[in-house]
């Protein structure tokens, strides 16, 4: 007899489909292979648009991570029956920072190195699992209109033509030549910040 593996339900702090679609992965992977149904939820991060280091990205996962519950919560106490209810929460934000050659946070005239932090929360036990992603330096031409105030993502649509690029394959998909997608970028952190259930 073929045994069934229970489908976990998702709520994500996003709407963007790269995002949904990165954790829908990672959690899958991080749960042993489930099967995950995952929903978007707009959630806001209440930091800047182009999050700067660690603290405010991590803190913008967070925010999201913290409106998705409670929306999950909402939702679940109007669920007809357990099918509907939702199991964990996630939350993902991104985030750069200036970087000196020792790998120290630096200014403008450094390297802009570019990551995400990704949250995940069991709604029964309320633990929070979280994970930041590999880092990545973008190109000078990238980096200076950043440090010029634009968000990592126009930037990227102004340097290599494209047209809403972090709701495609991100800026590390064009840097990569869709080697690495920006879903399959965070799916890692993801499915790390899933470890606190194994």
């Amino acid at each position: 007899a073929v045994s069934m593996s229970p489908t976990i339900r998702l709520l994500v702090g996003s709407s963007n489909p790269v995002k949904l679609e990165g954790a829908r992965r990672g959690v899958s992977l991080g749960m042993s292979n489930t099967h995950v149904l995952a929903t978007p939820y707009n959630a806001p991060s209440n930091v800047s648009e182009q999050p700067f280091g660690d603290c405010e990205t991590l803190a913008g996962a967070l925010n999201r991570l913290k409106a998705t519950q409670a929306e999950a919560l909402r939702r679940n106490n109007l669920a007809q029956d357990d099918a509907e209810m939702f199991d964990f929460v996630a939350s993902i934000e991104g985030g750069c920072a200036w970087r000196a050659a020792d790998g120290s946070e630096g200014g403008p005239k450094d390297a802009l190195a570019c990551f995400a932090w990704a949250t995940v929360q069991d709604l029964k036990s309320g633990v929070v699992g979280r994970s930041r992603s590999a880092e990545f330096v973008v190109p000078a031409s990238i980096a200076q209109r950043v440090a010029d105030g634009e968000e990592l993502g126009p930037a990227s649509d102004a340097v290599f033509g494209t047209v809403d690029i972090k709701r495609g394959g991100g800026t590390i998909g064009a840097l990569t030549n869709g080697t690495l997608t920006r879903a399959a970028y965070y799916e890692q952190p993801f499915l790390l910040a899933c470890l606190p259930f194994v």
